[in-house]
């Protein structure tokens, strides 16, 4: 038998495999059968702990020679006495629930190591094997998901909250647009604060409505802070609505008629968004 095999030989799904075979690996485990195909100590066969040999206790020497045999009764059950003298206390109970190898069960099995029924799932391949998820600790962003407003004014304030929006500055930074300015005022770059709260255009519209008790530090503060301020304020507008859904609600129309004009020329949705 060769020692490898060509690549043009080999199927797409087996080419795509190899650039991943450490890793798969890891998430694959044997189902013991008559032991014949598994090396006690460093392949997994308890799918709970891996590779026994990380488990061994000090005396590594003493383990290098370790075989299922050599752990088995005359009756073919597992022999506690000498796995307590390889193995630590806490690995103990994995190994003795795994069904010791015999003659009679044919040959070992591969099997996937993270479902009940040793079968492969996508989804448990995706959450053994897909990075970690950030850890969402900023009170902003659950307060962002928990607006009464249409999901992709959710969206939107999320992206804009981690400063994510495709302002012409951001574009003009990935080189997707030669004009990093405003596409209103014309008068600065277009940041993601300018487009929402700065531009010119739209200071006499927040003038007009910000409640004056967030008057004071409404053009002040950072994007972060601004969207946290009033967000999460329980301030009611005309004494009616809830001025966070005011202010969402706004900030999407503003960025609605500002993607108008970008992408469609459409002058006339600003004009009808500022009166």
């Amino acid at each position: 038998m060769p020692s490898s095999i060509a690549r043009n030989s080999c199927s797409s799904l087996w080419r795509a495999l190899s650039k991943i075979w450490e890793a798969l690996l890891s998430n694959v485990a044997w189902s013991l059968g008559n032991g014949h195909s598994v090396n006690f100590l460093t392949d997994t066969w308890v799918p709970a702990l891996g590779p026994l040999g990380d488990y061994a206790r000090d005396s590594l020497d003493a383990t290098n020679h370790v075989s299922f045999g050599s752990v088995l009764t005359d009756d073919g059950e597992w022999d506690v006495a000498k796995l307590a003298m390889i193995f630590t206390d806490d690995a103990l109970p994995y190994i003795l629930g795994v069904k010791p190898p015999s003659p009679q069960d044919g040959p070992d099995r591969c099997i996937w190591r993270w479902t009940n029924h040793h079968g492969f799932e996508l989804k448990s391949a995706y959450d053994r094997c897909a990075p970690p998820i950030l850890e969402n600790t900023d009170p902003l962003w659950n307060q962002i998901w928990k607006l009464q407003v249409p999901q992709r004014i959710r969206c939107f304030l999320w992206l804009a909250s981690r400063q994510k929006l495709m302002t012409n500055l951001h574009r003009y930074r990935r080189t997707l647009t030669d004009d990093p300015f405003c596409p209103l005022c014309q008068e600065a770059e277009e940041s993601i604060i300018h487009t929402l709260r700065d531009c010119a255009c739209l200071q006499q519209v927040w003038r007009y409505i910000v409640p004056p008790s967030l008057a004071g530090s409404f053009f002040s503060n950072s994007i972060k802070v601004w969207l946290r301020q009033n967000l999460c304020s329980n301030i009611l507008f005309h004494n009616s609505i809830p001025w966070k859904l005011v202010f969402a609600s706004i900030l999407w129309q503003f960025w609605k008629s500002r993607n108008d004009v970008v992408f469609a020329g459409d002058s006339a949705s600003v004009e009808c968004t500022l009166s």
